[in-house]
């Protein structure tokens, strides 16, 4: 019997009719930026708002419905349900998702999961997952959930969110048995290595704002430092990358394998950037023992932005079909290193994810 705890498929929601396209030129028209300057900081043209008159729950229903009917799992298979969804409104409805699926689709679950983590949310819910896995027999699934409007929580004029955030949501499913073999997740809280004025990276605030819409209105919202939230996130992510493929690599077995890193993205210019300098590293110097004949970091983020926790699984949804990165093969190790805000302390401290898997 495999015992081994493993995803499933990935699916996404890119494209959905839930889902409004908003590129560039809407974009500078919000925010007062030229589109030149808009491509020029994010390398993303495209990306998604929840339509208007549609909420997180009804994305978390098409996301479920698509997972069932695109792979090979059946509602009565899931004994547990998890959702991440980074809610400022009320942490009462991720909750209120999580149980509405579960009647919706008549699951009798033995447990539920509930997870607001912000941008490292998916490795969150991963491990949070992960070590329930005794309530697991072979064959059974443990939904995973990412839905993720930060639309909803913005000032649609904010020339540092607007251009980089987005709406989306993803689902897979941790099992026993046979699929991505996952080899660990993990995440913790972190002083930002690079702050030298100690300044707020993050901040969380009631303001009145204006929505895409274009209606005046007050709520919770959050707003960022972007150049101290890029440069730490940059930083943090990479380090959460070296460290993981050494810890993969600890096991001589997984020598000589390709890698992939697949990790949250804050914008495209950075992961191209993390790419473009730090991929050629991973595979010479300390990790020339490990005889790795290819390393990439992914860039996933043109026609989707910055879906928050479910930048990680929308990638890995659409990774056969990314320009530039060849399909990953059975037995490539996958690296899903994620840093963003901590929801904990958003203004002096960064969360960071680590994790990987076998393909």
């Amino acid at each position: 019997m495999n015992n081994q705890i493993s995803f499933s498929h990935f699916v996404d929601l890119t494209g959905s009719d839930s889902l409004e396209l908003l590129d560039n030129a809407r974009i500078a028209e919000l925010t007062g930026l030229t589109e030149q300057r808009v491509w020029k900081s994010t390398r993303t043209k495209t990306r998604y708002i929840l339509r208007a008159g549609k909420s997180p729950l009804d994305l978390a229903m098409e996301v479920t419905e698509k997972f069932f009917s695109d792979g090979n799992v059946t509602p009565d298979q899931c004994k547990g349900v998890a959702v991440s969804h980074t809610s400022h409104v009320s942490q009462d409805y991720v909750v209120e998702i999580a149980d509405a699926i579960k009647s919706e689709f008549n699951m009798a679950l033995a447990d539920v999961t509930t997870v607001s983590f912000g941008c490292v949310g998916f490795p969150k819910v991963v491990a949070d997952v992960a070590s329930k896995q005794s309530i697991l027999q072979y064959g059974d699934h443990y939904l995973i959930l990412n839905i993720e409007t930060p639309d909803r929580m913005m000032d649609s004029r904010d020339p540092k969110a607007t251009p980089i955030f987005a709406a989306g949501a993803t689902a897979t499913s941790l099992r026993k048995g046979d699929g991505h073999k996952l080899l660990f997740a993990e995440t913790e809280d972190v002083v930002p290595p690079k702050n030298p004025g100690n300044t707020d990276v993050f901040h969380i605030s009631r303001e009145e704002i204006e929505n895409f819409s274009g209606q005046r209105e007050t709520k919770l919202i959050f707003r960022m430092n972007g150049e101290l939230a890029y440069e730490n996130g940059a930083a943090l992510i990479e380090q959460a990358a070296r460290d993981s493929l050494h810890r993969v690599m600890a096991d001589s077995e997984h020598h000589g394998r390709r890698v992939l890193v697949v990790s949250h993205q804050p914008n495209a210019k950075m992961v191209k950037g993390l790419d473009k300098m730090v991929s050629p590293q991973m595979m010479q110097y300390e990790f020339a023992p490990y005889s790795i004949p290819n390393l990439r970091f992914v860039n996933g983020m043109e026609g989707m932005g910055n879906v928050i926790s479910a930048t990680i699984p929308s990638v890995l949804a659409r990774i056969n079909c990314i320009d530039g990165i060849d399909a990953p093969n059975k037995g490539d190790i996958v690296l899903f290193p994620a840093a963003g805000i901590c929801m904990r302390d958003p203004g002096q401290k960064m969360s960071v994810g680590r994790g990987a898997m076998i393909w």
